[in-house]
């Protein structure tokens, strides 16, 4: 097995997820936050040998950032990280003491599916810039059934009178079956940066799946309506 940048990439963007991993043999790795309202998997250029545990995975991507893509052999209890004349011996930890996914897709059935609509990368981006210069950590993605319109808004959602920025979209199948609000805290927003198809559900779990499908979060908004 190696520690591919595709891998190291994803794993960087799930530790600001959850500070712990669990892997499972395959080339799909996963995660959830602690608070359990985020959910990801993501598929990736490596096939995964074998189940372990990494505690700290802030301080494993420590350890990768001083290796060159290096190759990865594996003990009873340790992964051993060689790249040329450097090797790193790191133990593993027991799965029972981080909490990890259950590297189950949540499938929406296609009857609960409100509306679709594609969230590009530079529109994401412009909204983490907007909440940043306003001091707002809302995001609320609205639509709008008599008109097909859907908005992103960054600013203070109960706030009326507050100062917001608006991204207007359109779905993806030029329908939306019933109006609806969802409020987000921007960091629980933790995607890394794709463009993705948006899922908005009748139930409140919403569904980033990036348009190469390599990579799909669930996330539970603060608010609903």
């Amino acid at each position: 097995m190696q520690f591919t940048n595709n891998l190291i990439e994803v794993l960087r963007n799930y530790s600001i997820i959850n500070s712990s991993i669990l892997f499972k043999p395959g080339n799909i790795v996963s995660t959830r936050s602690k608070e359990l309202n985020i959910v990801s998997m993501a598929k990736v250029n490596v096939e995964i040998p074998v189940e372990f545990a990494i505690y700290d995975l802030n301080e494993f991507l420590g350890i990768l950032s001083i290796l060159n893509e290096p190759k990865a052999e594996f003990t009873k209890n340790q992964i051993i990280l060689k790249d040329d004349n450097k090797t790193v011996k790191y133990t593993f930890t027991n799965v029972d003491s981080i909490i990890s996914s259950p590297y189950k897709r949540i499938d929406i059935s296609p009857n609960d599916v409100i509306t679709q609509f594609y969230f590009s990368s530079s529109d994401f981006d412009n909204i983490l810039k907007a909440c940043s210069i306003l001091k707002s950590k809302d995001v609320t993605i609205e639509g709008d059934s008599d008109t097909g319109e859907i908005n992103i808004i960054a600013g203070n959602y109960k706030d009326k009178t507050s100062s917001s920025y608006i991204i207007g979209t359109k779905n993806i199948n030029d329908e939306i079956t019933t109006n609806f609000r969802r409020v987000f805290n921007i960091d629980n927003l933790k995607l890394i940066k794709r463009n993705y198809v948006t899922t908005i559900p009748t139930s409140k779990l919403l569904q980033f799946e990036s348009d190469d499908k390599a990579i799909v979060y669930w996330v539970a908004p603060a608010n609903a309506e």
